[in-house]
């Protein structure tokens, strides 16, 4: 068994390194991989603001060791604009989770430390994936915000795609969803495993349109129902709200999904509107 789970990891592992560069072509950014393609170097701004990023991370697996040098377009999981130089993605998250791994093995596979506010100044950026960092949200000093919320997600207004799976949220619950909503490029959201608690029943107006996906499972929202908000994302593609704690009646409207390619709403205490109508 645990050989077919080895052979199944590096399928997937191989998977995401083929379909990787396509998306990345698809969406217009170009990677440390093609950054040969240049002919504008980053900003010294977002090259200092990396390298400032870079104080507060602790990487015992030296991922970070390739940020050195002038071009920060050449860097681990950097990606910047053809056109302009401008850091458009920053991708730190692990392609596979490393639980399966042993304790020494899983500590050089993760890293950890703290949010500096120079992230802030990567104000192009659209693509941030921070999944599986053991970032600590509650102690980051972000434009002086409350440590514990989430205010500095709001200074990069040009984000369309968040990932900050596996990262503790459980300090940072109170308006997370509110900040959220005022990214209003965003078209992907992910949120697995983040320790999240509340989630409001309903918002007076959703700015974000989520035409790729939307994924809170493994969270705690102690038996709340789904919110409203998400059956009038009629565009996304991809819904998890497995293992989420959600209870209560699944609505008629789950109907309005009809982009829907992927459900998932297992583990859940929910009841079907129709099934139940007719019993």
């Amino acid at each position: 068994m645990a050989g077919r789970n080895s052979t199944f990891q590096l399928v997937v592992l191989l998977l995401v390194l083929l379909i990787k560069p396509l998306f990345l072509a698809a969406i217009g950014i170009g990677s440390n991989y093609d950054c040969g393609n240049f002919s504008i170097r980053c900003t010294e701004r977002e090259r200092e603001a990396l390298l400032k990023f870079k104080e507060g991370l602790i990487d015992p697996s030296a991922r970070l060791s390739s940020w050195v040098g002038d071009d920060c377009c050449y860097w681990f999981g950097v990606g910047c604009s053809n056109q302009t130089g401008h850091v458009l993605r920053l991708d730190l998250g692990n392609s596979l989770d490393c639980s399966f791994l042993d304790y020494g093995a899983n500590a050089s596979c993760l890293y950890g430390g703290e949010l500096d506010p120079s992230l802030l100044n990567l104000t192009d950026l659209i693509y941030l994936n921070l999944s599986r960092r053991y970032l600590d949200l509650s102690v980051a000093s972000l434009k002086g915000v409350v440590p514990s919320n989430l205010n500095w997600l709001s200074g990069l207004s040009s984000l369309q795609y968040l990932r900050l799976g596996g990262i503790d949220l459980s300090k940072a619950t109170t308006n997370w969803l509110q900040i959220v909503n005022t990214l209003t490029g965003l078209l992907e959201l992910r949120m697995r495993d983040c320790e999240l608690q509340n989630i409001p029943h309903s918002l007076s107006f959703i700015n974000f349109t989520l035409r790729s996906s939307l994924d809170l499972s493994r969270n705690h929202f102690q038996k709340s129902p789904i919110p409203e908000f998400v059956y009038s994302l009629k565009k996304m593609k991809l819904l998890d709200l497995s293992e989420s704690s959600f209870s209560g009646m699944l609505p008629p409207n789950i109907g309005n999904l009809s982009n829907l390619q992927y459900l998932d709403l297992s583990y859940q205490n929910l009841k079907d509107y129709q099934i139940t109508k007719e019993l």
